[in-house]
């Protein structure tokens, strides 16, 4: 009972741990928008190619957007470790209450959200490699690769762990009312 608890105890800190280091970005992040990077940050992640980029870099001469487009990316490097260890934990948990595929399924992506974590890692690098003006084809293309696969395991993560939470509670309850 109390290592339940204690596991519980964990995934509650680093959900915390998650949330806070997500605010942390969001007062940078929001001035990042403007009319041509309407998605603020997501606009230089998805940025495939110089052409794009240089289109966000050119919105964001202003007002000094460039450093705290910088300033952004330095503070999610605090939240993809945040995020990635606790998808990784919950989809490892969840995967254990409960049996076949879906089982299977919570492990791969416990270990793909580390996965998804290190693919945050290089994007990042690129994008301050092109806030800092290099303008090498390949960055936007790879930054772009990585953070589309790093937001389709992430999310797939997301939605495993909103879906089996609520099966896993169902299984622990009914499996401790009727135990004699």
């Amino acid at each position: 009972m109390i290592l339940q608890f204690m596991k519980f105890l964990i995934a509650l800190v680093l959900l915390a741990c998650t949330i806070f280091s997500f605010m942390l970005l969001r007062p940078t992040g929001k001035k990042l928008y403007t009319p041509e990077t309407r998605l603020g940050i997501l606009n230089l992640e998805f940025a495939y190619d110089t052409d794009h980029t240089s289109k966000i870099l050119h919105a964001w001469q202003a007002d000094e957007k460039i450093k705290i487009a910088k300033e952004n990316t330095y503070l999610d490097f605090v939240f993809l470790v945040f995020y990635s260890i606790f998808l990784f934990y919950t989809c490892k948990y969840l995967s254990k209450k409960i049996t076949g595929n879906m089982r299977n399924f919570g492990l791969l992506l416990s270990k793909g959200s580390l996965i998804a974590g290190g693919l945050d890692i290089i994007e990042n690098s690129g994008m301050l490699l092109t806030l800092s003006g290099n303008q090498s084809g390949f960055i936007p293309l790879a930054t772009a690769i990585c953070a589309t696969i790093k937001w389709l395991i992430a999310l797939l993560a997301i939605l495993y762990v909103l879906f089996v939470s609520p099966y896993a509670l169902y299984v622990s309850l009914k499996n401790k009312s009727s135990v004699p």
